[in-house]
Parts: structure tokens; C-alpha cells; sequence
């Protein structure tokens, strides 16, 4: 049944050390409910040529490159995207310029039909610890070996050798395995590789690193990759040190697992695959409030690995990501690089740059990228995290929309608090009032939605228009007006709440949106929090109806 909850404006306060990093035009804190980077594989075979079948050109966001400033831009950092060489630039060929530089450029099925020439390629089943065999794919470049050689472990068709082409032509050789024995596949294809059962995912990598070092083609230099399901399933090997390891390799995944899939702030995520499949999910994943199955793995006293993590604001591991990379910095063998993107195609309409930058300056500065096959200084080792500062995405020449370096997270800032006032106010003024509260009712029965409606697939994340929820009376407002020069809101964002409700137990989420001129409100940060958590995850109380209670809500 409906509930009433108050939500108090004294004391109550958002601090804007964000966990995005973004400069606003004015801001919005508001309460509300729920929410894949650019081009799909189909489309990337489409814009490369790759098959005979016309590009849709709606559906390359081509309008996010119409704009002659951002072109400007993107010639002058880049004067090779210019293919005809006339000395400007087009929307089509900005948008065919960046694709063919994305890794995820091999399909789903007829892996081999897509692999460079002069690949030779077998598979072969691997024994593990007990007894078990695993199909493991080999793919080795042109020329003669031995090579260093890239690891994958996943669930789709191929593990994760949709990037193989990439690495390949790079003159890796690369090795994929199956995560369950062939027998007990439910299915096969892009979200192939799928089971009942589960296996204990960081044995088994430990037993395929050792076994790809004793191959005569393996030059001893192996680093492990993966991005999403793959890259969680490469992660638990840290946990054993492997003395074959050199390198981690990850993109949109991290250690974190159970706090993305099953629960955030006591809220189920709801994240699963289909109805059939779903029992080899969960049994492998402990309840949402128990400790999590994996934590970052720290790495230990004279540890050898590098690991680089690449992750978007917007993406599900966001937060795990940075986590990660906090727990490694200190070994000076991190790199984490924070772009703008989210985990998967974005929902639309969403307010986001052209996804190109003069990102490529900061690779010289970074020696893991040369790892294994350049050779490294390690005098010149350190960790870093490259982030990229947004900013008015209608305007390369606003303030942001570049990339910055730290080896700090946060780095160096100031904590600011924003009030929440009863007239609707964000406001940088601590309320003078003794007490004062808004209220609203809120219905399970027709709960706040996501606007990216026309988003579809298991994650959809972005900075949507948020407008949609203008309308609704369970969405409380609280803005600040129009901001007088731009504001950097970079670091961890957090919301604290006073609230008081009729029910036992209810929800709540915060959102910080970034209000446009033209009103476009781009959501830039949200979190929520079950109500009965107000004390810790590990002590769960039910609410009282006469009580006042303080959540704590991190907007990750």
C-alpha cells in the first residue's frame, strides 16, 4: 500500500565531491527511481565495412558530431581523421575515424571469418586441478613466435576474443577458455557459455597461466584481459599472486561483483539474465547484505602485476572500479583511465560528447602500456588515474571536456555542502529555520521509472533527460538556480537525508542532475538506500513512524 514519507530539509545537505567529475550549469538534487559506448558490434562491422550492408546513419548519433566546433576540435588534435585530406572534416568521417580506433570490432559468431591474416588457430581441451577440461582456444599471429601472449576467460562464444582482431594485429598471440566444461553449456552465442553449475573461477585461471607458460609459442610475458563478465571472471586470480602474471588488463569490470548484481544501498538491482538461466547466477553469489563475494584484492608486498582498469562514469563498476585502483596505487602498477561512457550503448536522448579527446598525450606518460611488448623502465613506474573532466557537452569550448592525470582520488578538493530547503532551494546557506520538511506519497504500485525508455538489454546507463520526471508528485526538486560561472564538482558525491515515514521500510534515491540552458537535465550522479539500513547494512531496523532518521546515501 502507499506510504508517506517526510523528508526533512533541516541538517539535510548534499556534498559535492562527486563521483563523477563534471562542471554544471546549475544544479539539481532530486529524489527518484530507477535507470550499453556509442556503436553496437553490428553497427562497427557496418561503419568498417566489414559486411555488405548500408550503415543507418540515425543510428551512428551522427548529430553528436554535426556540430563544425567539435570537428574543429577533433581536426586539430587528429588531422589524420581527415581521409580525403581536403583540410575539414565531416560528421561521417569523424564518426568512421573513431570507430576503427575501438577494440570490440570482431562479431559474435564466425570469429575466425574476422581474424587477421596469416592467424593460425586450434583449440584444445585443459585439464584443470581436478580433473576437469575446459576447451581453450588458441589464435596466433603472423610471423614466427614465440609471442607475449593475452589470456581471456568469459561466458560469451569465444570467451572474450572480440577483441582478439585488435590484440592480434598487434602482434599478440591470444588464449581463450570456457569458464564450464563444453557438457555442461547451456547454450551457445554472443551470451554463450552460459551453466547451472559455476566453477571457482580463480583456480582455474591460475591453472590456465600455468599451462600457457610451458607452451613453446609463449614468449613469457602474459597478461590477462576481459571486459565486463570476462574481466570479473580474470579478477580472482590476484587472490593467488601467479608468478606467470604480469599484467591485468580489465575494461567495465571489477572485483566488486555482488554489490553491482545483486543489491546497491539494500535496493535489488534486479540485473539477471533470463528466467531459465537464472538459477546459475545466483547460487554463486552470497545475499546482498552478507560480505561481498569479492572485495578489491590488495596486492601485497613485492607484487609484480600490473593492473589496468578502463571504466566509464556511467558505468555499473564505477565505483568498484576506483575501489580497485585505490587498493593497488600504492604498488606504483595502476592505471585506471575514467572516461565519459557508461556499460553498453546509451539510452536516449542522452547529453553526451563526441567520444574523442586528446587522450592519446597521456599514454607515454603511462610505461604499463608498453609492458610486454616494449620493454618498461621501472625507475618510471608509477600509478595513475586518467580521468576525464566533463563538461558542457554543447560546447567544446566551455570549460572541461578534457582528460586529467592524479595519483590521488580524490584529488585535492574541497568538501562542499549543499542545504535542501523547504522551498525547493539547493543552497550553499544552512537553513536558519528551527525545523521545516516537505512531504510525499509514495505507491509501489506505480513507482518512479527510468526515462531511458528506449534503452533495452540487461544495463542501460547515462546522462538521460531527467525531465520526464518533472511531473510527478512523488519527485521532490531541489535546485539551485542558475549558477553565475561554471562549478567543478570532482570527487566522492554523498547525500545525507532526514526522513521520517509511515511504513515499516521504504525506499530512496537521490539524483544530482546537471540543468542546461535549454533545460535539459542530464543526470550526472544517483544512489539509493532501503530506509531500514539507517544504522549499516549489518543492523537493519524497521522505521517507527514518530522517529526522525539520518540516511547516509553514496551517489556513485
Amino acid at each position: 500500500m502507499p506510504c508517506k514519507s517526510l523528508l526533512s530539509s533541516l541538517f539535510a545537505y548534499g556534498r559535492l565531491t562527486a563521483g563523477a567529475t563534471m562542471l554544471l550549469h546549475s544544479a539539481t538534487l532530486l529524489q527518484a527511481g530507477e535507470y550499453y559506448g556509442y556503436w553496437g558490434r553490428d553497427l562497427l562491422l557496418q561503419i568498417n565495412n566489414w559486411v555488405d550492408e548500408d550503415v543507418d546513419l540515425e543510428r551512428l548519433y551522427i548529430d553528436r558530431y554535426a556540430d563544425e566546433r567539435w570537428l574543429e576540435r577533433l581536426l586539430q588534435q587528429f588531422p589524420e581523421a581527415d581521409a580525403d585530406g581536403d583540410g575539414k572534416i565531416t560528421a561521417e568521417q569523424a564518426v568512421r575515424w573513431h570507430a576503427k580506433r575501438v577494440p570490440l570490432i570482431t562479431p559474435g559468431a564466425d570469429l575466425i571469418k574476422w581474424l587477421p591474416s596469416g592467424v593460425s588457430h586450434w583449440k584444445e581441451l585443459v585439464a584443470m586441478d581436478d580433473g576437469a577440461e575446459l576447451g581453450t582456444e588458441v589464435y596466433l599471429p603472423a610471423g614466427e613466435g614465440p609471442w607475449p601472449v593475452m589470456v581471456g576467460r568469459g561466458i560469451r562464444q569465444g570467451g572474450q576474443m572480440d577483441t582478439a582482431h585488435w590484440y592480434l594485429a598487434k602482434g599478440f598471440a591470444c588464449v581463450s577458455q570456457d569458464l564450464v566444461p563444453e557438457k555442461e553449456l547451456l547454450e551457445r552465442g554472443m551470451h554463450g557459455g552460459r551453466s547451472r553449475n559455476r566453477r571457482d573461477a580463480g583456480p582455474d585461471t591460475r591453472k590456465l597461466l600455468e599451462w600457457v607458460s610451458q607452451q613453446d609459442w609463449c614468449d613469457g610475458n602474459i597478461a590477462l584481459f576481459g571486459y565486463s563478465a570476462g574481466g570479473m571472471a580474470t579478477l580472482p586470480v590476484l587472490e593467488y599472486r601467479p608468478p606467470e602474471l604480469d599484467a591485468v588488463i580489465t575494461h567495465i569490470a571489477s572485483t566488486d561483483s555482488a554489490r553491482i548484481f545483486r543489491s546497491r544501498g539494500g535496493v535489488s538491482t534486479r540485473r539477471s539474465y533470463n528466467p531459465e538461466d537464472k538459477g546459475s547466477w545466483e547460487p554463486g553469489t552470497p545475499p546482498p547484505l552478507e560480505k561481498p563475494s569479492l572485495e578489491p584484492v590488495k596486492p601485497g608486498d613485492g607484487v609484480k602485476i600490473f593492473k589496468t582498469d578502463m571504466a566509464g562514469w556511467f558505468d555499473i563498476f564505477q565505483q568498484g572500479s576506483i575501489d580497485d585502483w585505490l587498493a593497488w596505487k600504492g604498488s606504483g602498477r595502476a592505471v585506471l583511465v575514467m572516461g565519459a561512457g557508461s556499460h553498453g550503448p546509451w539510452p536516449l536522448p542522452s547529453r553526451v560528447p563526441p567520444d574523442y579527446s586528446e587522450s592519446d598525450i597521456f599514454w607515454p606518460d603511462v610505461p604499463q602500456f608498453n609492458l610486454l611488448n616494449g620493454g618498461i623502465d621501472f625507475d618510471s613506474v608509477r600509478s595513475v588515474m586518467l580521468y576525464f573532466k566533463m563538461g558542457d557537452f554543447t560546447d567544446p569550448q566551455a570549460p572541461g571536456n578534457h582528460w586529467m592525470i592524479t595519483e590521488s582520488w580524490p584529488p585535492p578538493s574541497e568538501k562542499t555542502s549543499y542545504y535542501l530547503t523547504a522551498d525547493g532551494q539547493l543552497s550553499r546557506s544552512r537553513p536558519k529555520v528551527s525545523r521545516a520538511s516537505l512531504s510525499y506519497n509514495y505507491d509501489p504500485n506505480d513507482p518512479v521509472v527510468r526515462v531511458d525508455i528506449k534503452a533495452r538489454g540487461l544495463i542501460a546507463d547515462g546522462p538521460a533527460d531527467q525531465r520526464p520526471l518533472r511531473s510527478r508528485d512523488d519527485v521532490l526538486h531541489f535546485t539551485t538556480g542558475v549558477l553565475s560561472e561554471p562549478v567543478e564538482v570532482t570527487g566522492k558525491l554523498q547525500a545525507e537525508l532526514f526522513i521520517s515515514s509511515d511504513a515499516p521500510d521504504t525506499t530512496f534515491m537521490v539524483k544530482l542532475l546537471d540543468i542546461y540552458p535549454d533545460d535539459y537535465e542530464a543526470m550526472i550522479g544517483h544512489g539509493t538506500l532501503m530506509a531500514r539500513y539507517h544504522s549499516g547494512f549489518q543492523s537493519p531496523e524497521r522505521l517507527q513512524s514518530d522517529k526522525v532518521y539520518k540516511l547516509d546515501i553514496d551517489l556513485w
